[in-house]
């Protein structure tokens, strides 16, 4: 299959690709920007995104609205790159956590 070879080949995929947890998911485990080709429910999805910004943290740019603003997605970033506190909502950094996230 070809996104096991090439995640950038979700951009390329059919939308009901797009829509396919399985698929998404090998995608973002090979490059965490590939969230920014899949389907807007799995760009909401906790776990899927929690995966992307653990490949790569740039990809909270294209989590859904809603999880940029996750305590629990901001934390995951943070941890995989403590510059990532500039991508954290205004609201939430830097908090305790996401300070000690970053120090660690």
């Amino acid at each position: 299959f070809a996104i096991r070879q090439c995640s950038e080949a979700l951009q390329f995929a059919a939308e009901s690709l797009r829509q396919d947890r399985p698929i998404v998911l090998v995608a973002i485990r090979q490059n965490g920007l590939a969230l920014q080709h899949a389907a807007p429910c799995l760009r909401a999805d906790r776990s899927i995104v929690l995966a992307a910004v653990g490949q790569d943290d740039r990809a909270l740019d294209y989590a859904s609205e809603e999880l940029q603003t996750d305590p629990e997605v901001i934390l995951a970033t943070v941890r995989q790159n403590a510059t990532a506190v500039q991508y954290a909502s205004a609201v939430l950094a830097p908090t305790t956590t996401l300070a000690a996230a970053a120090s660690s």
